[in-house]
């Protein structure tokens, strides 16, 4: 389907902030029997069995019996609740269709195939269309809506368990994906080739659907080699129990490959080791390599999902195979690229969270009470002079409660008086603001692709590099009509009668804020730039800066010197020439001149762009002088015409 409330791209990491403490729920995942003889390759997803789901049992019922607290998860979850966003589907996109022109039609789009593909034991997918929602004669319309929803099966646990009459207790039946059109099952390579058929192309190549394909193309897909690596070069000589619970342990599979555990109906994390990577008499050497690739599931879709209920982020604990709820998503990146769970030496979500980009709420806050006193969430986001303030300080927000519009997450996120911001307006539901959030910057699902997520579609937007995404929000890339524009001073464009120019030609704005020093175990090596600082204390009270990839000359007091220097030139000439443009301005109140109107307009101008920037002065210095410099001239050639 086209429409969902999220777009799935943002599953892995970036749906509901729940607002649950760490660690405070969990539930149990069961081991699935499978074996690497039986799965195939994630790209032929070939049909090994043919058994048919039992006709005419409500399975989801019978599985409750047993595994309540399981089902009771399910209940909650999106899988659960299907029905409506294609009853949605149906009468938006595909009025005036029947449901044969649905299925079978020039356009085809089995809605039941992934959202309630159990219902295919007993009836065909037409069939099934017909039952469920409304037509009117014969086909579907503008009004089309559910109907014998108590028979609906949604994603039914036997959509993806392939059930037995019987199976012993404590065993979780076989992992395999149920096939609407056939009533038979599909065998899969894995859990995260299991996800695939639906919200990827591994079953319908044409699908717009394709957070697997988005991960399969990232480094969350392909984890077993740098483990590998690790072990052949830091870990010779030791057992697979010395890594996970030695005098100095590194719990390789809980962030590499949590889901290890679950192979062959389940095994230990040292198990996982040695099952996964090569050893010479039970020890790990220089020649270790990887083994069993094909059943590795590097970091796959249950690492960071529940399945039986995939939008709360969730960790998969790999000691004890049972999930871990987070209270929000950058808390989840945080388990395995921070120091959240582990003293590790990945430590991207410690440095985030000391950034300005992890206190963002106090500053929309402040800027509704001070400027938006009067208006309503929808009038400062769509108004006469809208203001998008979630798309750039909290875009996941609109995730919050199973996903919002951007003005309702002003509203959640911020208290209003009769609807209205005024002078009191703060913070609320503060423990569930994302801030500038990991999956604001990073499609969790392949995240070294530069990506913005949009608050506005509830999409990602793929970048050409770094500083296209960073001059979204410090830039007028997105909004032409920003006053923060840091990134359209530091490409020297924009000034008007002022010639383009950069003071550091071939600077990008992550040369200087994300440098990240080769120096193994610097607090700048294992920040990885998310503190977006251009100076990083070191443990040993010695400094890190990113200057000193140009200028290895300089001493820390030089580089603290230059800034100050710039930045006091820069001021010093702005208070002058803002008291000047101001006087122009007011000399021109009652004068009608267009020229001279003209030359204001652009002395303003290039004031506001300098002001702009966010340095103090120090981002394009030359350019920012050359600005201020305009600026007065033509502010000077105002009043000296009117004899001020």
């Amino acid at each position: 389907m086209k429409r969902e409330i999220i777009f799935a791209a943002v599953l892995m990491t970036a749906l509901t902030l729940a607002a649950c403490t760490t660690g405070s729920t969990s539930t149990t995942v069961e081991a699935p029997v499978t074996t690497s003889t039986a799965a195939p390759t994630p790209s032929t997803t070939t049909s090994t069995t043919t058994t048919a789901a039992p006709a005419g049992v409500t399975l989801r019922t019978d599985c409750e019996t047993c595994h309540t607290d399981v089902h009771k998860t399910w209940t909650t979850g999106s899988h659960a609740d299907t029905q409506g966003d294609v009853a949605t589907e149906l009468g938006e996109e595909r009025a005036g269709q029947t449901p044969d022109d649905v299925i079978h039609g020039d356009d085809p789009e089995n809605c039941i195939a992934c959202h309630a593909p159990t219902a295919g034991a007993t009836m065909s997918g037409v069939t099934a269309l017909d039952m469920f929602f409304t037509t009117t004669d014969g086909v579907f319309t503008a009004d089309t809506t559910i109907k014998d929803a108590s028979d609906w099966p949604a994603v039914a646990c036997t959509a993806c368990h392939e059930v037995a009459d019987d199976h012993p207790a404590g065993s979780m039946p076989t992992i395999a994906a149920f096939d609407a059109t056939t009533a038979s099952y599909t065998a899969v390579a894995g859990m995260s080739e299991l996800c695939g058929q639906c919200h990827g192309t591994l079953r319908f190549p044409e699908t717009d659907h394709v957070t697997y394909d988005d991960w399969k193309a990232g480094v969350h897909a392909d984890t077993q080699s740098d483990v590998a690596g690790e072990l052949s070069e830091e870990r010779a000589g030791e057992t697979p129990a010395d890594v996970i619970a030695g005098d100095d342990p590194e719990n390789c599979i809980a962030c590499h490959g949590p889901s290890a555990v679950l192979t062959n109906g389940g095994m230990t994390e040292q198990d996982a080791l040695a099952y996964f990577f090569t050893t010479d008499n039970g020890k790990f050497g220089a020649a270790t390599t990887s083994a069993h690739s094909e059943e590795w599931p590097s970091v796959g879709c249950v690492s960071c999902h529940n399945p039986h209920n995939p939008q709360q982020p969730a960790l998969l604990d790999s000691s004890t195979g049972k999930y871990v709820a987070m209270s929000s998503s950058s808390r989840l990146c945080g388990q395995c690229h921070g120091s959240l769970r582990f003293d590790t030496d990945h430590l991207t979500f410690d440095a985030w969270s000391s950034s300005s980009h992890a206190a963002t709420q106090a500053d929309v806050a402040g800027e509704l009470a001070e400027e938006r006193a009067g208006e309503t969430p929808a009038d400062v986001i769509a108004g006469d002079d809208p203001e998008n303030c979630i798309a750039c300080h909290g875009p996941t927000a609109i995730l919050a409660n199973g996903g919002m519009s951007e003005a309702d997450a002003l509203a959640y996120f911020f208290t209003t008086d009769g609807g209205k911001f005024d002078d009191a307006t703060a913070p609320d539901h503060a423990s569930e603001w994302p801030n500038v959030s990991c999956s604001t910057c990073h499609d969790p699902h392949n995240p070294t692709q530069r990506s913005l997520f949009d608050s506005s579609t509830g999409e990602y937007l793929v970048m050409k590099d770094d500083s296209q995404l960073c001059g979204q929000c410090h830039g007028n890339l997105r909004f032409p009509d920003t006053d923060h524009l840091s990134y359209n001073v530091l490409t020297g464009t924009g000034g008007i009668g002022v010639p383009d120019g950069r003071t550091m030609p071939g600077t990008t704005c992550t040369s200087c804020h994300m440098y990240a020093s080769d120096v193994d175990g610097s607090n700048s090596s294992m920040q990885h730039g998310h503190t977006w600082a251009i100076v990083t204390p070191e443990a040993n009270g010695e400094i890190t800066a990113s200057c000193n990839q140009c200028h290895a000359d300089f001493s820390s007091s030089d580089i603290e010197a230059k800034i100050a220097a710039w930045q006091k030139s820069f001021k010093s000439l702005d208070t002058v020439v803002a008291a000047k443009v101001a006087a122009a301005s007011d000399a021109m109140a009652d004068v009608d001149n267009a020229d001279l109107q003209a030359k204001l307009d652009e002395s303003e101008k290039n004031l506001a762009l300098a002001e702009g920037d966010e340095s103090g002065g120090f981002h394009n210095h030359k350019y920012l002088m050359a600005l201020l410099k305009d600026a007065e001239t033509k502010a000077e050639e105002v009043l000296s015409t009117l004899g001020k």
